[in-house]
């Protein structure tokens, strides 16, 4: 059952806190290993995959609020998402890891809403929790 994203909310250890316009969760990668040699009898590339998961970045659409500093020169701290309670009365999941601020961009339409966008590098490994 699809639920909607209205509600999500991310918080960081910093206290910073945005009214979210909406959220790209983790995108996790995986990077191939060429393991092709001159003996690969097939005539076709080989691969096995990297040991190492990088677990990405997440972008946040938000209002933009004047005079509000974003953690951009912020050591690497806890970021959770905490995603709008399902239907049913279920608490909403989450999902938690260290991640810093890479990018913050304003953007200030002259007869529209303040917006502003920011990318958070995720650092080491991800804490899923689902609703209950």
């Amino acid at each position: 059952m699809a639920d909607s994203g209205f509600g999500v909310s991310i918080t960081f250890s910093s206290t910073f806190f945005a009214e979210i316009l909406s959220v790209n969760p983790p995108s996790l990668s995986r990077a191939p290993i060429e393991t092709t040699h001159s003996g690969t009898s097939s005539g076709r590339a080989t691969f096995i995959p990297s040991d190492i998961i990088d677990n990405g970045e997440i972008e946040v659409e938000m209002a933009f609020i004047p005079g509000t500093e974003p953690p951009i020169g912020s050591a690497a701290e806890t970021v959770t998402i905490t995603y709008p309670t399902p239907a049913g009365g279920m608490t909403g999941a989450t999902v938690a890891f260290s991640g810093f601020m890479t990018g913050f961009s304003p953007t200030v339409p002259i007869d529209d809403r303040m917006t502003a966008r920011a990318t958070i590098k995720v650092s080491g490994a991800i804490t899923y929790t689902a609703a209950t």
